[in-house]
């Protein structure tokens, strides 16, 4: 993020650096890493508003602000900026994925299926395509495809690997299946990514 904090500095009216720092943000806010949630998520607001004020048709802001409405668990409002997104650039991976997570956030695990499998196909390479891959695999478990679930899962282990929530996941797909020995691997090694989710009460905090 810093080349773009960089760009801004040079360029105070940089679009592109201000999408490019809003982005960054809403990922570590959606991935449970920032240190201040309400105040990036403050600054997020901000960029995006004098994003769209210059530039309202710019697909990724749309996008952007979708994702940071997930965050915020206001579903229908993300849900409609997503569609915006798409509706301008239909080969955006990641707005593409971002919706089919929030059918699935929705309780629409067998409508999110097309849009999880779009968006690999779209960008097959994406760094983060194990999430992708994650969330599909998700969308099977909820639907009782178990040994989908597991395939999808493994998938997204080995693209993203030191992601804690594919190994717990794979783990209760696993546990599903009966495979209790390779469950109680995949339990210890979510625990060694994030020791805290060894309590409820402590996740939730």
């Amino acid at each position: 993020m810093r080349e773009f904090e960089r760009a801004l500095e040079i360029d105070p009216g940089s679009i592109d650096a201000k999408l490019g720092i809003a982005r960054i943000m809403v990922g570590i806010i959606g991935d449970g890493l920032s240190s201040d949630v309400q105040g990036d998520q403050a600054r997020v607001e901000q960029l995006l508003g004098e994003v769209l004020e210059r530039d309202p048709n710019r697909p990724l802001a749309h996008a952007v602000k979708g994702h940071q409405r997930k965050n915020q668990s206001r579903i229908p409002e993300a849900q409609a900026k997503l569609e915006a997104a798409i509706a301008l650039d239909r080969n955006d991976a990641w707005a593409v994925r971002t919706f089919g997570q929030t059918l699935m956030l929705s309780g629409r695990p067998e409508a999110a299926i097309p849009y999880l499998e779009k968006a690999i196909r779209l960008n097959p390479r994406e760094h983060s395509v194990g999430n992708a891959y994650g969330l599909l695999g998700r969308a099977h478990l909820f639907l009782g495809h178990t040994n989908q679930a597991i395939a999808f899962l493994r998938r997204a282990r080995t693209e993203l690997p030191r992601n804690w929530s594919h190994h717990g996941f794979l783990a209760g797909a696993l546990g599903l299946k009966g495979d209790i020995d390779e469950a109680h691997a995949e339990i210890a090694e979510m625990l060694k990514l994030k020791p805290e989710v060894n309590s409820v009460a402590r996740w939730g905090k």
